[in-house]
């Protein structure tokens, strides 16, 4: 029986390829691995929704050091390359800069290069090509560029660069390597892409489902023949007259107001009784349902492949949900699955601009959960810094403040004894009450015995 379904699964293993006559190395099987990752992310919501969250907990809130944040190589901060870079990386595993020199060898500035139209070459160069992965896709369009040289490049090096590159500028190329991706960077998430491809396919699959009405596939036979050749006054034949009408009524084709012909009735004309169209539809009620838990195992995996908790991407865990401290210890596990990559892109920036700096960068957390047992043993003021509120503003206290102070502190009879120490006035003063207090002693009138 011959097979009408083709299949054609992807290879994730990522072999080491030259192109025979050029030394260019192959960046998966079709050379197009990062290109089709893009595609492949941006065509899944959850996929793409996991890639961004991914980059916000890389980057966090930038650069630990303010200073070294805001400080600029060329037109870029140090806070804007590294959101760059925590892009890039949520997609491909690596990143890659344009380093431009000045004439004596520093670097100039530097700037995001394109990682997906970047391949290397087998004598350690590098090929950029804009086309890579495009319809218009140019072969001609594929320039040399040097690999990144260090922080200072000889003059006589620099010169003789200028001249073979043609004044490009250098390579800056950075990915951790494994023994499985030694030339290129293979995204995790990459083993399991079937799991992203199949999210797209079952959102077109509702799409298709809601363009058709919610009509099941089905087949249409109709007895006899139709007429394709003559054209009648509306210049259709009955044939391309009766595919227009089940355009309207299925809902294929739509007015000016985005409305169809669905869900209304189709009057159709059949010459006899034989001749009425026979339709055989398909029970699809199994396939919605299955689509339906499909479609949240399927996402639930997607957020897997990315090392994120679905939780964090807003699907409910009976397990977690209001449960604040396993919240955030999903949030810690996808910490510390991004500190190895900001200790990589940490050490990469040392590379780049010197050792002597510190990029060191912050790590994100969107919930500030604090054990009972620690927040019940803080400070007023240390309880409304754990939300961002400023500390509540307090006068300087007065003498009297402190008295009063004293006394609450101290037992019912005791207080009573240290009032009786203290001087009059200080306790009216210390009460708010008004007034002075006569000191001067004054004698009844006794008569002379």
């Amino acid at each position: 029986m011959k097979n009408f379904f083709k299949t054609a699964f992807l290879n994730r293993w990522v072999p080491r390829l030259e192109q025979k006559g050029t030394g260019l190395l192959f960046y998966g099987k079709n050379n197009l691995l990062p290109n089709d990752v893009i595609k492949y992310i941006n065509e899944s919501g959850v996929a793409k929704n996991c890639a961004r969250t991914l980059a916000q907990f890389i980057q966090a809130d930038g650069f630990a050091d303010e200073t070294i944040a805001a400080s600029k190589i060329g037109i870029w901060s140090m806070d804007n390359l590294l959101v760059n870079v925590a892009t890039q990386y949520s997609y491909h595993y690596g990143f890659a800069f344009y380093v431009y020199r000045k004439i004596d060898g520093s670097i100039a500035r530097v700037e995001p290069a394109p990682f997906e139209a970047i391949r290397k070459l087998e004598e350690g160069d590098f090929e950029v090509n804009v086309t890579y992965g495009q319809p218009n896709y140019k072969k001609d369009y594929a320039k040399k560029h040097p690999p990144y040289r260090g922080q200072i490049v000889p003059l006589a090096e620099l010169q003789s660069d200028l001249v073979q590159y043609e004044k490009r500028p250098e390579i800056f190329y950075s990915y951790i390597k494994t023994p499985d991706n030694p030339n290129y960077p293979v995204p995790d998430f990459y083993a399991g892409i079937e799991d992203i491809i199949t999210s797209s396919e079952l959102c077109k699959f509702d799409l298709e489902t809601v363009m058709n009405g919610f009509i099941t596939s089905a087949i249409l036979t109709l007895i006899g023949e139709i007429d394709d050749e003559t054209k009648g006054t509306d210049n259709l034949t009955d044939l391309e007259r009766f595919e227009q009408q089940l355009k309207h009524f299925t809902g294929e084709l739509k007015d000016r107001d985005g409305l169809s012909g669905r869900n209304r009735l189709l009057l159709q004309f059949a010459p006899t009784r034989d001749a009425v169209p026979v339709l055989q539809p398909f029970d699809a009620k199994a396939i919605y349902d299955a689509s339906n838990t499909k479609r949240d195992v399927i996402e639930r995996s997607v957020c897997r492949l990315f090392g994120i908790h679905p939780v964090i991407m807003g699907y409910t865990d009976a397990a977690v949900l209001g449960n604040q401290q396993a919240l955030n210890n999903a949030v810690a596990l996808l910490n510390y699955k991004v500190n190895m990559i900001q200790r990589h892109i940490s050490s990469a920036f040392n590379e780049l601009f010197g050792e002597e700096k510190d990029f060191t960068i912050t790590t994100f957390n969107p919930f500030n959960y604090i054990a009972p047992e620690i927040f019940n043993v803080l400070t007023e003021d240390e309880k409304r810094a754990t939300v961002g509120y400023a500390p509540i503003e307090r006068a300087i206290p007065t003498e009297g403040d402190k008295i009063l102070e004293v006394l609450n502190g101290l037992s019912p009879l005791l207080a009573t004894k240290v009032i009786d120490l203290i001087p009059k006035q200080t306790l009216l003063d210390a009460l708010g009450i008004e007034g002075e207090v006569d000191n001067t002693e004054t004698t009844s009138d006794v008569p002379n015995q």
